[in-house]
């Protein structure tokens, strides 16, 4: 099997170049399919070590969105800034006449995000969201499983999310909600496949919590065809731990966040498990690169190099542009995981539950 990258990337501009920019920057480049032009940051060692990385001068390294998209030709904008910037700074790329990659969330509130959409459709251009949760191998393959109806119709749903930060993320109203658990709730509509409809949320810290606002949330979702599902999610956990569960018809399927086979577990009248081996990742364009190659082969992946969904992001954003191949996670199709993230916090914050339609119509 043989790349299929082009000969000619299109150019980028890196918005937020530290911690998880500095990411992006290596899997643009890694993918092929882009080419960094310009930086933007207004930490100057972020900038450095992005300079580093990519050989590009200092000319072209900004401490804004509108002097880069003014100064530096280019295709696009990605954006890989603290969640509260990225409204702003997708309507100033998309009024330039961008396309634009934003890092999850898309925005922080669903009237934000409208905007967002509607700006790009002004602007004819494309706006994709990153929203790499879903892309790992257990949720595609649980996402084919639900679709195909192999052990009958879904009809409810938990998943348990624990992860041990151990520090507060960038300010945020509801941190946990907006800058983790969206990956999440994300996950959930992927995989359910079925329009959102009402939500029971409540967004907390724990008793012995020192974050400044909530590391925790809960959720439960009722969604068209009798299907309903709960979360329970915390960045702030004392140690690690995911499952997501799905009870069909037929047999509930348990799958881990990132890596093993789908236990199937058959019942009450005829007990027994078996397992369903995940499928293999969509790498078409990237097949030499060394987190494909190892996805293929069953090997695990290095820190040396982009991650695998990293990467197919990138393809896929490209290719989004290029030749005009609508990805899952458009700016228009996430409209739903924020109207669902919204309606967690709206909930919350009124004491009771909360219909999507309440957000204006988000679409799903």
């Amino acid at each position: 099997m043989t790349d299929s990258r082009p000969s000619e990337p299109l150019r980028s501009i890196h918005v937020g170049v530290g911690r998880r920019g500095k990411r992006h920057v290596q899997a643009a480049m890694e993918s092929g399919y882009w080419r960094p032009v310009a930086l933007v940051d207004v930490v100057p060692d972020y900038v450095t070590a992005a300079r580093e990385l990519t050989g590009l001068p200092e000319a072209v390294s900004f401490t804004t969105v509108e002097d880069a998209v003014g100064a530096v030709e280019s295709d696009a904008v990605i954006v890989a800034t603290p969640v509260t910037l990225h409204a702003a700074q997708i309507l100033t790329a998309l009024g330039a006449d961008r396309h634009v990659l934003t890092e999850k969330c898309f925005t922080t509130s669903y009237a934000d995000a409208v905007r967002c959409v509607a700006a790009a459709d002004e602007h004819d251009r494309r706006l994709m969201v990153v929203q790499n949760a879903r892309l790992q191998a257990p949720m595609r393959t649980l996402r084919r499983l639900v679709a195909e109806e192999r052990y009958g119709p879904l009809g409810l749903y938990m998943m348990n999310f624990y992860k041990p930060r151990g520090l507060a993320y960038n300010m945020s109203p509801h941190m946990h909600l907006w800058q983790q658990g969206v990956h999440e709730l994300d996950t959930i509509l992927s995989v359910v496949q079925r329009p959102l409809r009402r939500v029971w949320g409540l967004s907390n810290n724990p008793a012995w919590s020192d974050w400044p606002s909530p590391c925790t949330f809960q959720a439960i979702a009722e969604y068209d065809g009798d299907v309903s599902g709960t979360y329970l999610g915390t960045s702030n956990a004392r140690g690690p731990g995911f499952e997501f569960r799905l009870e069909c018809a037929e047999a509930a399927l348990i799958a881990d966040r990132a890596a093993g086979e789908i236990q199937v577990r058959f019942g009450p009248h005829n007990q027994h498990d078996e397992t369903v081996p995940l499928d293999k990742p969509d790498v078409h364009g990237i097949e030499d690169h060394p987190a494909a190659k190892a996805a293929l082969a069953g090997e695990p992946a290095t820190r040396e190099h982009a991650s695998l969904a990293d990467v197919q992001i990138y393809r896929d954003f490209y290719e989004y542009i290029a030749e005009g191949k609508e990805p899952e996670t458009t700016g228009r199709r996430n409209l739903e995981t924020i109207a669902f993230v919204e309606a967690v916090q709206r909930s919350t914050e009124l004491g009771r539950a909360v219909d999507i339609s309440e957000l204006g119509g988000a679409a799903s």
